[in-house]
């Protein structure tokens, strides 16, 4: 089978640059949703067969998906219609699923954002609301966010009726923490 063309302008890569495909990137990513709703949901990895067993199902959307949708043009594909999901991992959820995560040298990744929040400009002063240890995610007692599912639809009921859909399948192998 043929690849379909492209259906946005040929992207120009730079001498050096990686020549990445639209399908291996997150839509969230790379264009982005740009929906008027979006939900986010923080949980913990608690058992890595059962965690795995869920990311599988889970319908990402991706760059592709994004261009498709954007001129207007209906694709097939899990992720291909709203509302959109993708995935992001802590470094700690990306060791409990990746025997490989080792391998990783993004030490900023490795560190963690609490961790570098000063780097950030973040408050250093823990009365404040913004100091890392004040954070409602990513901080005491929610730092144990291994996993985030970001969803995203310009339709209140499609996305709710997805969130509500999603959150009844995680508790096999994750612990939603916040939503």
């Amino acid at each position: 089978m043929a690849a379909e063309p492209h259906p946005g302008p040929s992207p120009t890569v730079r001498p050096g640059e990686p020549e990445i495909a639209v399908t291996e990137v997150q839509g969230n990513v790379l264009p982005g949703f740009r929906t008027a709703r979006v939900a986010l949901v923080f949980a913990e990895i608690l058992d890595r067969a059962a965690a795995l067993r869920f990311l599988r199902r889970l319908p990402v959307t991706t760059c592709a998906d994004m261009l498709w949708h954007r001129h207007g043009r209906a694709r097939p594909g899990p992720g291909a219609e709203p509302p959109w999901t993708n995935v992001a991992f802590s470094f700690p959820g990306l060791s409990k699923v990746a025997a490989d995560a080792g391998a990783v040298t993004d030490m900023a990744f490795k560190s963690g954002m609490a961790a570098r929040s000063s780097l950030l400009a973040d408050p250093s002063d823990p009365r404040s609301d913004g100091y890392a240890g004040n954070w409602v995610i990513g901080g005491p007692p929610c730092d144990d966010v291994d996993l985030l599912l970001i969803l995203g639809a310009d339709d209140p009921v499609r996305l709710g009726a997805r969130l509500a859909e999603l959150c009844g399948q995680t508790p096999a192998g994750l612990r939603v923490r916040h939503v």
